[in-house]
């Protein structure tokens, strides 16, 4: 509700106004940026990617991939496969970028794994393999929401505060 741009801090992240969280992506001339009141939200993350295709994704996977998504992938249809690829990238991607704020530690694709996916909803549940702060103990779950279109994929992660009901709209 306020005409700001957000700076950027020393990580190269955005710094937004006081009592506002937030989450700007780019990715193959698309740009969007999501900000809240940091009142109703501790984190919002926002990634935009080109689906990837299957080459890619399988020569990928195994950075991007837990073992046990990879045998989830594994188990669904040749089609399917680089877009799961895509999708946990993704959603990783935006988890990143909800948490590190909060947390203030690097983190990377191992350290949390997609544990639930609901594709006919967009909707997906990351947990946290790895302890990232005190607050934010390993198998925590974090929930987002996904589109994915031929041209683009598009996944938001948010964490509500504490009083407030995961949220999805």
């Amino acid at each position: 509700g306020r005409a700001e741009v957000p700076g950027i801090a020393e990580t190269r992240a955005p710094c937004w106004p006081a009592g506002t969280v937030g989450s700007i992506t780019h990715s193959a001339g698309f740009a969007a940026a999501l900000a809240a009141p940091a009142r109703h939200w501790q984190g919002l993350g926002l990634d935009a990617e080109t689906p990837m295709p299957a080459a890619r994704a399988t020569r990928l996977a195994p950075q991007i991939l837990t073992p046990r998504e990879r045998d989830w992938r594994d188990r669904l249809p040749a089609e399917a496969q680089a877009l799961f690829t895509t999708l946990a990238f993704s959603c990783k991607e935006s988890l990143f970028k909800a948490l590190f704020p909060l947390v203030q530690r690097r983190f990377y694709f191992q350290d949390a794994e997609l544990a639930d996916w609901q594709p006919e909803e967009g909707r997906v549940t990351l947990r946290l393999l790895t302890t990232l702060a005190p607050d934010w103990p390993a198998d925590t779950p974090c929930h987002g929401q996904y589109v994915a279109a031929p041209r683009r994929l598009l996944s938001v992660i948010s964490l509500p505060q504490a009083h407030e009901p995961p949220a999805h709209s």
